[in-house]
């Protein structure tokens, strides 16, 4: 499998749109529900989640069907597609780094997504999520970063 974590976000769409059947088949039916206990342990039901980075919809069909209100953000209209024909909620194609959301969720879940924002969009990205987040939202973010730096921008982002 190629590299896909570089830092040009097109040529990282352009992958997903070449190989979406695959990264689909690969990825839909992956058991992670270990990464799903934490996050929902502190959550209350009806919450409102931001999928950023929703890929094969697989995330946002869990949380949809455990009752929260989902919705989902992926940059490629393949992964976009995919997640409306999985499950029914509002999904936007943006890029982690264009999200303008703000005070709207009480939770947002970023898989493995944010290994894709560029070294000199990670602050930015990070505060945008904060922004989205509600009084009290937090974010649970599965890092990959390439950058080790992100770790601290990651916790003075959400304590600001």
């Amino acid at each position: 499998m190629e590299n896909k974590c570089g830092n040009d976000i097109d040529q990282t769409i352009e992958y997903y749109e070449i190989n979406a059947s695959a990264f689909i088949e690969s990825t839909i039916g992956a058991d992670v529900s270990g990464l799903y206990k934490p996050f929902e342990d502190l959550l209350v039901p009806g919450c409102r989640i931001l999928d950023l980075g929703c890929g094969s919809g697989r995330d946002s069909n869990y949380f949809a069907n455990k009752g929260y209100d989902v919705v989902a953000a992926d940059p490629s209209p393949s992964m976009c597609a995919q997640t409306r024909s999985l499950v029914n909620i509002p999904v936007f194609k943006m890029k982690a780094e264009d999200i303008q959301f703000s005070n709207e969720f009480d939770a947002v879940w970023a898989c493995a997504s944010l290994l894709h924002v560029s070294k000199d969009d990670q602050t930015e990205t990070l505060r945008a999520i904060g922004t989205a987040l509600k009084p009290g939202g937090w974010s649970r973010n599965i890092l990959k970063w390439k950058h080790i730096h992100s770790m601290t921008v990651f916790r003075y982002v959400l304590q600001e």
